[in-house]
């Protein structure tokens, strides 16, 4: 329960009560605070106590009475001679109770009890209303006709109405209509099984204006267990959704700028090159470069940011444009050790978020017959040779990021063997929390007998135990012709 921390008591000097009324009331209300004096004649508090006590014969004319009213809420007149009638002139200036002579303990006793449970109900009423009043959510209370009993200002303010135009109304009254039938009916169905429902309101405000809130509906019941009550508490999200709507639309901008940024799938008399990417939400870490860089020259990365949205796929698209621009003057190499250095000069000033990265980057030399590989912490090149014959070249460097000095070792294969090169981004497997060597076994049967018409729709089917991603995927497929 919730009560007052202090409480004031004056007692008139001499009314001869003090030490029973003390006792009475620390014994039985020992956690509430009592502040205790005597007044003297002629002496008045400096603020408005609680409850004065005092013999009738210090308060011989009314006028004295009536003079302490500014400065206690309520007083205890007792010991009053039976034959006086003065109830009702001082009713009409001050809350006032009289024990009639002779007085008993009990009597007193019971006034006692009366006095401070009647004033801690009212304290704690007061403080209730107090939060209601000035919550800031929105509070409704409604009867089990969902009629409003009650509506705090915050809600008032929120739809525009006051509250002589809320009370004894349906919440229809602030509907928009872009709830169906359905909506409702569940909502009711929830509450009245007495059940919480919980979810979002699209409401019309008195002035048509829309807004969303989100709210919480709880049934109220009774000692017996029967709803008596239905209480809504609200929360005005429309500045939050409105933001949320602008920002998803930004981000759905920066997602076709960035799908802009993708290679498209090349076909030509060499080779066939294309892709299948699935982002765990809009803006992905995973990030493709193809090109042929010369007549004779390809180039291929595929890089992969630990860690999801924006800043992930900025990383994601530096890093790659860096390649772009290096691989054109650089060895390949030489290329993936500057990307290296960028990202450890930001990992050393950024102490609170590394970036780490795993890329794997090719180089396709026709004129000499060569594959060069450089795999940084990524899952294995997959390679079927035009015999059948499948291999893997697995991470054969430390992740991006990681250590300045990292020479970057290259595989080198002969070219004109490979029929097929596989290559993909571990959210292939660890969404799907399948084990990496049978991820690898499904692959190696998948680039072995997939034809390309369905290829990464069979990949993806043999994957897809869960239907919810919770990594960015790739998938990449180079075929020589």
């Amino acid at each position: 329960m919730l009560k007052a921390n202090h409480f004031y008591i004056d007692f008139i000097e001499a009314c001869h009560v003090e030490p029973y009324v003390k006792d009475t009331l620390l014994t039985h209300f020992g956690d509430v605070h009592f502040h205790f004096s005597t007044v003297i004649e002629g002496q008045k508090p400096e603020c408005k106590y609680d409850l004065l006590i005092g013999r009738y014969e210090q308060f011989k004319k009314i006028e004295h009475i009536i003079d302490f009213k500014k400065y206690y809420e309520e007083i205890l007149l007792i010991d009053v001679p039976v034959d006086e009638f003065i109830f009702k002139l001082f009713a009409e200036h001050i809350q006032i109770t009289i024990l009639k002579r002779p007085l008993l303990n009990n009597e007193l006793s019971s006034f006692l009890f009366n006095y401070m449970n009647r004033v801690l109900y009212h304290s704690e009423h007061k403080i209730l209303d107090n939060l209601l009043k000035n919550a800031q959510n929105s509070i409704v209370i409604a009867d089990l006709d969902g009629n409003i009993i009650y509506a705090n200002d915050y809600f008032q303010s929120l739809c525009g109405y006051n509250s002589s135009e809320l009370i004894s109304n349906s919440p229809r009254l602030i509907k928009s209509d872009f709830h169906d039938d359905a909506f409702y009916k569940d909502l009711w169905l929830t509450i009245t099984s007495g059940r919480v429902w919980e979810g979002i309101f699209i409401n019309k405000s008195k002035d048509h204006t829309l807004f969303y809130e989100e709210a919480t509906i709880s049934p109220i019941k009774d000692g017996h267990g029967n709803i008596e009550k239905y209480l809504k508490i609200g929360k005005n999200i429309t500045r939050e959704k409105l933001l949320l709507d602008h920002l998803s639309q930004e981000v759905k901008l920066a997602r076709t700028v960035l799908d802009s940024l993708l290679p498209l799938p090349l076909e030509d008399e060499i080779l066939h090159f294309n892709y299948h990417m699935i982002h765990y939400n809009e803006i992905g870490g995973d990030f493709i470069y193809f090109n042929k860089t010369s007549p004779t020259t390809y180039h291929f990365a595929l890089i992969d940011v630990m860690g999801h949205g924006v800043s992930s796929a900025l990383v994601a698209i530096t890093l790659t444009q860096m390649f772009k621009d290096y691989i054109h003057f650089k060895s390949l190499g030489d290329s993936v050790k500057a990307i290296n250095k960028l990202l450890c000069d930001v990992n050393t000033f950024e102490n609170d978020r590394s970036l780490f990265v795993t890329g794997l980057f090719l180089e396709f030399d026709l004129r000499n017959d060569e594959l060069k590989v450089i795999n940084a912490g990524h899952p294995d090149l997959i390679i079927k040779a035009k015999t059948g014959e499948i291999s893997h070249l697995a991470s054969n460097n430390m992740l991006l990021g990681v250590l300045e000095e990292n020479l970057f070792e290259s595989y080198k294969l002969a070219l004109s063997p490979i029929q097929r090169l596989l290559c993909f981004t571990d959210g292939l497997f660890e969404t799907n929390n399948i084990p990496y060597e049978v991820a690898l076994d499904i692959l190696d049967e998948s680039i072995s007998h997939l034809g390309n018409q369905k290829f990464y729709e069979g990949i993806m089917h043999s994957f897809s135990k869960n239907q919810h991603i919770n990594d960015d995927i790739t998938i990449c497929k180079i075929e020589f012709l």
